[in-house]
């Protein structure tokens, strides 16, 4: 087993024996957003904390924004969930409504002027 995919468990001490494989992401905020953007083509949504568990993304909100900016339609909905140590908390879903909304220009070439 390849040992650069091994953590640590949580709470254990620097001398522990216990280890747990996890996939190890870059933090590259593009790295991010390409794997949210995979993420929500196959699955169409996710939660902040889906999000930080299974893509290693600590700030979801921060990279649906910056998706949205580019022109990706993506839509929140608040829910109501536990988080992996059992607490109580009100997070975004993100809903994927396809790829890149167009806009349409009116100065495109070969227009028919009215």
């Amino acid at each position: 087993m390849n040992q650069q995919n091994k953590k640590p468990l949580a709470g254990g001490t620097s001398g522990s024996k216990k280890l747990i494989n996890k996939k190890v992401y870059s933090t590259n905020l593009a790295c991010q957003r390409q794997r949210l953007l995979n993420y929500l083509n196959e699955k169409f949504s996710i939660t902040v904390n889906e999000a930080r568990v299974e893509l290693s993304i600590l700030h979801c909100p921060a990279r649906v924004l910056e998706l949205r900016k580019i022109g990706y339609d993506i839509r929140t909905i608040w829910v109501d969930e536990y988080d992996q140590n059992g607490i109580f908390h009100r997070v975004g879903r993100y809903y994927f409504f396809g790829n890149r909304v167009t806009k349409i220009s009116s100065n495109v070439k070969g227009a028919a002027n009215g």
